[in-house]
């Protein structure tokens, strides 16, 4: 297919996409080192931000073929208003966009996304060998990745520690533990690894 099909197909995909009527989709959010995995929204009214029209489910499910993903049932469609409404919720805990520290599934040129197809914040639950973490005030959006392939990827933000790609947690016991995040090379996929910071 020469450069101008593809532009032809492409264009008909985009006007499909602006034309079709929102619809509710399956966004897994994934940990590769199969750590048992859930999200509870927080319970203000505004615990999440999605693109208008867009559908969104606000009870997010785990997974049970995969008890290693939770799954965000939600429309999908780009939009900077999502990435303003994370902004607003870090800046609420004075952290400035400019030092906020977020963690891809996938490689990105931006450091920090530029539009999101929704976002939300809430407490994440994280089990592996043992040990538990529950972290609080967790933000997670899910971005979209443009070039060769087109496909979703997620964003974690740190929530309001001072470590780099660091989530502060608690154990079940209320000890303080920390979850290390990194890119993992897949759009769904996060590796959470437990780390003492120290």
């Amino acid at each position: 297919m020469d450069i101008r099909s593809k532009a032809i197909v492409m264009s008909i995909f985009l006007v499909n996409m602006l034309l079709a009527k929102p619809i509710i989709q399956d966004n897994l959010f994934c940990d590769s080192n199969n750590g048992l995995l859930s999200f509870k929204l927080n319970p203000e009214s505004d615990s999440y931000s999605i693109t208008k029209n867009q559908p969104f489910e606000s009870e997010v499910r785990t997974v049970d073929k995969h008890p290693n993903c939770f799954n965000v049932r939600a429309g999908r469609s780009n939009n900077g208003k999502n990435v303003n409404w994370v902004k607003d919720k870090l800046q609420s805990k004075d952290i400035p966009w400019s030092e906020a520290n977020a963690t891809s599934s996938e490689y990105s040129s931006d450091n920090l996304p530029r539009k999101l197809n929704f976002a939300l914040i809430g407490q994440l639950t994280y089990k592996h060998s043992g040990k538990v973490a529950i972290c609080d005030n967790v933000i997670i959006g899910e971005g979209h990745l443009y070039g060769i392939a087109f496909k979703n990827n997620w964003w974690v933000f740190n929530n309001f520690t001072r470590f780099s790609h660091t989530l502060d947690c608690h154990d079940e016991e209320g000890k303080q533990v920390f979850l290390s995040l990194y890119q993992s090379g897949k759009a769904d996929h996060i590796i959470f690894t437990f780390v003492d910071p120290r």
